[in-house]
């Protein structure tokens, strides 16, 4: 699942956890108003709509030293196109909404649940890139071959998470808040 965004105004990314090649990026932050319910017209005619995280499952050491499965419990996402290619695709994305994600150890069972009560800007480069701006609390996954530390990372502050072509590898290029791996819940 991949998103596009970034805009001037940040409310607070959307989504939760998408393992595959994006992120999860949820609700509002404290500061933030809650978005317009879906359907609800934005200035210059942008429209939110539904928008939902997926459950995923990854073999133990590509995330954790342990297989997980990641769903979520608690999903009312909203995502708004801010600005799009010549060909109609999304170029500049905001997601936003309440999202409760539940993350649990294949092996044993033990579970944790994390709100991710932040606002992604999701931005699309031509050639296949993708930056998300995190404000709150969202999740990333990152791999062995990532730019980051292995792991299923609960981000809060702000952040901007860089995704290179073709999935080559992901980074936090700016880190103006906390991590913390989720894995270590789980362990």
């Amino acid at each position: 699942m991949s998103m596009r965004t970034s805009r001037s105004t940040i409310g607070a990314v959307a989504a939760g956890l998408a393992v595959a090649a994006s992120v999860a990026v949820p609700a509002t932050s404290a500061s933030a108003q809650p978005a317009p319910g879906p359907g609800t017209t934005l200035p210059g005619g942008l429209t939110w709509e539904p928008y939902r995280s997926q459950p995923f499952q990854v073999a133990a050491g590509q995330r954790c030293a342990f297989p997980v499965a990641g769903e979520p419990v608690k999903d009312e996402e909203q995502i708004a196109t801010l600005a799009t290619f010549s060909d109609g695709s999304p170029r500049h994305q905001v997601i936003t909404g309440d999202l409760r994600f539940r993350y649990t150890n294949l092996d044993t069972g033990a579970s944790v649940e994390h709100d991710l009560n932040g606002t992604g800007f999701i931005e699309y480069g031509t050639d296949g890139s993708m930056v998300q701006r995190l404000v709150g609390a969202a999740a990333v996954g990152f791999r062995a071959t990532d730019r980051f530390p292995k792991g299923i990372w609960a981000l809060d502050g702000y952040h901007e998470v860089y995704f290179a072509p073709d999935g080559g590898y992901r980074e936090i290029r700016v880190d103006a808040g906390t991590e913390h791996n989720v894995c270590t819940d789980l362990d």
